[in-house]
């Protein structure tokens, strides 16, 4: 009778589980004094991992120190072969055993520590062997690696191609790519990825800066990239692995823009965008041709209404370009280039972001403002050198109250520059100056000068637009 109850119990185990699985029992081990540990329950198998579970029902003459299963592909693992730890005492507990092969054979058995109080040795209590199989591998999605297209300073734009869902719905298309130093690296999904709007067919994606601008694709360096799929079950198929090189220019000459007032002015093509290389001049707002009123008298700079000035009376307009106040810059009657030869008209003042593109793209704040200055301009050469085509001039700036910024008692023309960032709250500003290849983003606010008092700040303008 006691043979029927335990066959009718394994029967009852199998079946309540679900899948494929058996115990021997003659597997089982107790030493005398030490802890009672049952069966163990399969509760679930997959392709590499199994969920198990058992019950310490009796702690023996001394607490259960440890508990946990072993488990290997041999019938009677124990615990030189793998093992879990899986709390102390009596009671129920489970574990995942991960780390297995598809459509393989296991053996798994619950133990049970305790310690012998006479000797101080641990007593190792099994339950009995429990087999079972883990199902097959999933089938993975296909997908086809295309070749690159449109290559551009920052950007680059990759396609793939789906072929097989793998028997389940797709969650996500992309391209995974890495930058190759000469190792060949092979790029996944850990790496840096774009995903598509796309889940089905031939998708199309613009490899470009991603988090805090760090995976850019920059002109001269190889990338290597594959197209992936992951399907519903999570499984993660890859195309085939392409490279290709950023061969363009890390500046261009872009196509001359003329401003309201019929200034004509050369740009630069640096980081995908299209900047002005000289300052702003324009003495009209572009709609309806309305004149920016000329501040150069202290009492008529400071004003909440749009002005503009020349940076000093020594220096013209001509060369340094005029100085405006926020009213000016951003005023929605626009200080900004009508069109340029290739007639695009979507100009902007620059914001935050734009100009934390074009510093990363020259080397980051610490030396971009070496590589924007030009070098014919600042009192001290060594920390400009134009290398980017942009030629900031040392415009200098003018504050709140119409006094001219003054650097050693001297205007600081050949000093200092300041570029209006888009920002009609606070005077936000692009810094460069003659002792530091640094560029910074800063703003005027203080307990002396208000946010509304800092607008009335006078700033040279670059204007800037997408290179479409």
């Amino acid at each position: 009778m006691k043979q029927i109850s335990k066959i009718l119990f394994a029967i009852f185990l199998s079946t309540a589980v679900g899948c494929s699985s058996s115990e021997d029992n003659n597997g089982g081990q107790q030493p005398a004094g030490g802890p009672s540990v049952t069966a163990v329950t399969v509760v679930e198998t997959r392709a590499t991992s199994a969920d198990v579970q058992a019950q310490v029902t009796d702690a023996g003459d001394t607490p259960v120190t440890v508990r946990g299963f072993v488990y290997g592909t041999s019938p009677l693992p124990n615990l030189n072969d793998f093992a879990t730890e899986n709390g102390a005492g009596t009671g129920t507990f489970s574990a995942t055993l991960d780390g297995l092969q598809p459509n393989t054979t296991y053996y798994v058995r619950a133990y049970a520590i305790n310690i012998d109080a006479a000797t101080g040795n641990e007593r190792i209590s099994y339950s009995g062997d429990r087999q079972f199989q883990t199902t097959a591998a999933p089938a993975l999605p296909t997908v086809n690696t295309l070749q690159v297209t449109d290559i551009k300073q920052i950007s680059a734009k990759a396609s793939g191609q789906l072929v097989n869902a793998g028997g389940s719905s797709i969650n996500e298309l992309g391209i995974c790519f890495v930058e190759d130093t000469g190792s060949n690296p092979t790029p996944t999904i850990n790496n840096w990825k774009v995903t598509a709007a796309e889940t089905a067919g031939t998708f199309i994606v613009t490899l470009k800066g991603l988090t805090n601008n760090a995976h850019w694709i920059m002109p001269g360096k190889v990338y290597r990239y594959r197209a992936y799929a992951i399907n519903q079950e999570g499984n993660v198929g890859y195309g085939e692995t392409l490279e290709f090189t950023n061969n363009t220019a890390f500046t261009m000459a872009g196509p001359n823009c003329t401003d309201g007032s019929g200034n004509t002015y050369p740009t630069v093509i640096l980081a995908d965008k299209v900047w002005m290389a000289r300052n702003l001049k324009t003495n009209v707002f572009i709609e309806n041709s309305q004149a920016v009123t000329a501040g150069e008298t202290n009492i008529s700079w400071n004003t909440a209404q749009p002005r503009r000035c020349t940076p000093g009376s020594t220096f013209t307009q001509l060369e340094y370009g005029n100085l405006y106040n926020a009213y000016a810059a951003f005023s929605p009657l626009k200080l900004l280039p009508q069109q340029d030869a290739l007639n695009v008209s979507q100009w902007r003042i620059p914001n935050r972001s734009d100009w934390e593109e074009l510093i990363y793209y020259l080397g980051g704040t610490s030396i971009a403002g070496k590589a924007m200055k030009l070098s014919s301009n600042w009192n001290d050469g060594t920390n400009s050198n134009n290398s980017s085509g942009f030629s900031a001039i040392s415009a200098g700036y003018r504050n709140n109250s119409g006094s001219y910024n003054l650097s050693n008692n001297t205007l600081s023309v050949g000093e200092f520059t300041a570029f209006w960032v888009n920002n009609p709250t606070v005077a936000t500003f692009v810094e460069l100056n003659r002792n530091s290849s640094s560029a910074t983003i800063n703003s005027i606010q203080s307990t002396t000068t208000s946010a509304a008092n800092s607008l009335r700040f006078g700033f040279s303008v670059r204007c800037v637009r997408d290179n479409e």
